[in-house]
């Protein structure tokens, strides 16, 4: 029996792998897996349990809610998780053989992140409370009829992409009996903590927070520790830079982070530091040329991956990006040269390491993803996740090349040839531009790049300087320079593509969303060589865009020169509203109406200033989505955003 090419549908069988936690004693592997729920225009997610030593798996909850962070007891006889089955995200722990799920926390605001403490009698969480009120329970909330339901609001930070408005709730620590009772709150006052971890003795927590007045305005953030009792927190870093996921270090000396030095602002690679215990100077430990904790970008990876470093021995294990790919990295506890872990052309883009084993979860070009197990320097695949969907859809196998751009830099990029691809034959080309612009595109399924293709497109995929993955140097180099060199890499990739008589010179497609929606239409503005565009939750106007962004101050200060007070005509020069008469090529406008990120009066000022010139464009807006669309909206309308792209192609090449 032939095998047919990747339907639109597919996107609703496809099992999406995601967070993989190994038992303390390596015999068993949790792990989540994401299916769509088509009634409820939904997903549901489920904790699956793999017994490492006979390779089977069975479905260890269920239900039609989301069951996900799945987090070992230290003892390895019980698993914490999230669950929304009671409505918020709260916290359930099961035993490891199974049975009822009992439910730990009943939060009005739900709870966040989850750590078990080393003798596995509490799990420290966080929760959001707002300052002088107790935390309310679940269903139990306090109403007033009369109060106002206008929104005041004192913050510069007052919204946030996939949550809305804030609010005067911030984010707290809690301790909660794993036996079950009353959580109780370790830290208070007008500032969010988070990333609880616990001291080896069990005495303290530390966790990464800005508890200063100016926080709202900072992009720093410090490591704090706090005991479990009660008290003061004290302020172990010193205030240079964003840090985050503390870990306490086995013997309890010294505390290891997450973050940088803020050198080049947001294009700085987070690297893993280590602090004393007690407070001092803070030192890094791994390359600044490696990214850690960064991997491959897609349209495949749902939810919370997993740790993204862990202390084994004397070794720390990492997650990095390098080159198109993401793996698993090791170096001493002291510092020094990381070796890669992993192997293979892929991306590990989840991990747990269990001191006897590794486990991970592994995708490729044409595979979504399967957990894995590496063992005395042996891997076994687990799973078998997809396997009736791809016994009757045959994947496209992407071809790597690499090529000289402006300054003689080398970029990479993929392209995905159509089925039953022609040599000499010329195809019309759909060009995708990724976001970020820090992401990287890479060795990893991605639905909708196999779904073009499957209709005769050859789509084209590079990293342009900005781009992960490739050295500090490239990750800064479009800081300041956005539609500069970055725009000259993209093309210089199609223009190696047209070279070679892959495609048809006169028929180009362009499409990108974010960071690759103010690209395309950057691109649009410039050149008339393209047929067709799809401008997706773009950053059109880098001016209005600092006011309206939920990131828009420290995120638009990073990346571009200016503030709109001193620098308006620097921001406007590379905004691509200012070049929208120039657009010829017929422009299809995508965007979520609750995008916070790039709001959507982005994409209104093309769009209107279009329409007024006449000029051949669309503009489709999808109600209730933010800027996650493509990734985790609603399966029904992430099916019409794909159909509506393909169409306007279609349509137009």
């Amino acid at each position: 029996m032939s095998k047919r090419p990747i339907a639109v549908d597919d996107l609703f069988r496809i099992e999406f792998l995601g967070q993989v936690e190994i038992s303390p004693d390596g015999s068993k592997i949790a792990y989540v897996v994401t299916t769509t729920d088509l009634d409820k225009d939904g997903y549901r997610s489920a904790i699956w349990m793999l017994d490492v030593g006979s390779g089977q798996s069975h479905q260890f909850t269920a239900g039609s809610h989301k069951d996900q962070s799945p987090q070992w007891s230290p003892d390895g006889s019980r698993l914490a998780f999230l669950s929304n089955r009671s409505g918020k995200n709260q916290i359930w722990v099961i035993d490891a053989d199974g049975g009822e799920a009992r439910q730990l926390t009943k939060l009005a605001a739900g709870a966040g992140e989850h750590r078990w403490s080393p003798d596995g009698e509490y799990i420290a969480f966080t929760s959001k409370v707002k300052t002088g009120e107790e935390p309310a329970e679940e269903g139990k909330e306090p109403k007033d009829k009369d109060k106002s339901d206008v929104r005041v609001i004192d913050r510069i930070r007052y919204k946030a992409n996939g949550v809305g408005f804030i609010g005067d709730a911030r984010s707290h620590l809690f301790v909660v009996a794993a036996a079950g009772g009353k959580p109780r709150q370790i830290t208070f006052g007008e500032c969010d903590d988070d990333g609880p971890a616990w001291s080896p003795d069990g005495k303290y927590l530390a966790f990464a927070a800005n508890r200063t007045e100016d926080a709202d305005y900072a992009i720093v953030r410090d490591v704090w520790t706090v005991s479990t009792v009660a008290g003061e927190p004290t302020q172990i870093t010193r205030s240079f830079g964003p840090a985050s996921n503390p870990l306490w270090h086995p013997d309890g000396q010294s505390i290891l982070f997450l973050g940088h030095d803020n050198e080049y602002l947001g294009a700085t690679h987070t690297a893993i530091w280590s602090v004393p215990a007690g407070g001092g100077d803070a030192h890094r430990l791994t390359d600044p040329e490696l990214a850690v904790g960064s991997g491959v970008t897609g349209d495949m990876t749902p939810g919370p991956t997993g740790a993204s470093y862990q202390v084994v021995g004397d070794q720390i294990y990492f997650g990095a990006a390098t080159r198109g790919q993401a793996h698993v990295f090791r170096t001493p506890v002291t510092g020094g040269a990381a070796e890669q872990v992993t192997t293979g052309v892929r991306n590990i883009f989840s991990w747990s390491h269990s001191g006897a084993a590794l486990a991970y979860a592994a995708a490729h070009d044409t595979d979504p993803g399967q957990v894995c197990l590496l063992q005395d320097g042996n891997e076994r695949q687990l799973t078998r996740l997809n396997s009736k969907l791809f016994a009757e859809v045959e994947p496209l196998a992407p071809e790597a090349y690499t090529y000289k751009s402006v300054d003689g830099w080398e970029c990479q990029g993929w392209i995905i040839k159509p089925p039953g691809y022609k040599p000499g034959v010329k195809y019309p080309v759909i060009v995708e531009i990724h976001g970020g612009p820090h992401a990287m595109y890479g060795h990893t399924f991605f639905h909708e790049f196999q779904y073009l293709a499957a209709q005769g497109y050859v789509v084209l995929y590079t990293n342009p300087r900005g781009s992960q993955g490739y050295g500090q140097e490239f990750t800064n180099a479009c800081r300041h320079d956005w539609g500069g060199k970055d725009y000259q890499d993209i093309m210089a990739g199609l223009d190696v593509a047209i070279d070679k008589g892959l495609v048809d010179p006169q028929r180009l497609g362009v499409t990108g969303g974010s960071y690759g929606g103010f690209m395309t239409s950057w691109i649009v503005g410039q050149t008339d060589r393209f047929r067709a565009a799809v401008m997706q939750r773009a950053l059109t106007n880098r001016y209005s865009f600092y006011g309206t962004s939920d990131i828009g101050p420290r995120f638009g200060e990073s990346e571009f020169p200016g503030n709109p007070w001193d620098d308006h005509d620097v921001l406007f020069d590379r905004s691509p509203v200012k070049y929208v008469k120039n657009i010829k090529t017929p422009l299809l406008i995508i965007h979520a109406e609750e995008d916070h990120r790039c709001p959507i009066e982005q994409s209104e000022q093309v769009f209107v200033a279009l329409k007024r010139l006449r000029r051949t464009t669309q503009f489709v807006r999808f109600p209730n989505e933010n800027h996650e669309l493509s990734r985790s909206g609603k399966p029904k309308h992430r099916r019409e955003r794909l159909e509506r792209i393909l169409g306007w192609f279609q349509k137009y090449m």
